[in-house]
């Protein structure tokens, strides 16, 4: 359903830690750019041979997420807004540590694999150093997709928010914009890049001690 709405989405990851460690997540997609075009959509049985899934159908994807994060350890106070006038959806929680949200993507990941996929370790935060390491390799059986809407991806946005405790002194992202505080870091990157693996939201954040 991305692919059909000429770019007009937003994935944003917001990440803050505070000076104990401990912190707050959230992952938001927001189509509400092409929420008139959504809305046709969803009344439809397929569109270009893939299912439109329903609204019931999304909403029990959605809380499945929901449930793997309430079960993994470190995360709490899970909570999921699902909003099919505007598109918006965003799932939130608390976590002990940033290393907590590894677990949670692990427990995801194999959800829905039939072989068990080896934990990653997409986020960390030790000894003043803030790492998130991604990499979105995308599966050859949706290259050809890729490659025939990526003009469709050019206006859409990965953002990632990154608020941490005390200054920032250097990041190895130079695509990356520290605020005026210097205390958030933000990365944006458009739908089309992103998918084609040429930039990366990888990302090493150092800040000054306590």
């Amino acid at each position: 359903m991305l692919f059909t709405l000429s770019g007009c989405f937003e994935i944003i990851e917001e990440i803050t830690i505070y000076p104990d460690g401990k912190g707050k997540a959230g992952l938001t997609v927001n189509l509400s750019q092409g929420k008139a075009k959504l809305s046709s959509i969803m009344l439809m049985d397929s569109i270009k041979g893939n299912a439109v899934p329903t609204k019931e159908e999304i909403l029990a994807e959605l809380e499945t997420a929901k449930e793997i994060a309430n079960s993994t350890q470190g995360l709490h106070n899970v909570s999921l807004t699902a909003n099919f006038d505007d598109f918006i959806f965003e799932l939130t929680c608390n976590f002990d540590s940033v290393e907590c949200l590894n677990h949670f993507v692990y427990n995801l990941e194999n959800y829905y694999t039939e072989r068990e996929i080896p934990i990653k370790q997409l986020y960390s935060f030790k000894k003043n150093i803030y790492l998130r390491n991604a990499d979105f390799l995308v599966p050859n059986k949706h290259k050809k997709m890729i490659a025939e809407e990526k003009g469709n991806l050019l206006s859409a946005k990965y953002i990632s928010i990154v608020r941490l405790p005390f200054e920032v002194i250097e990041m190895s992202n130079e695509k990356a914009k520290l605020a005026k505080n210097k205390k958030a870091v933000m990365l944006r990157i458009g739908g089309d890049k992103l998918l084609e693996n040429t930039n990366t939201v990888t990302n090493k954040i150092k800040i000054k001690s306590s």
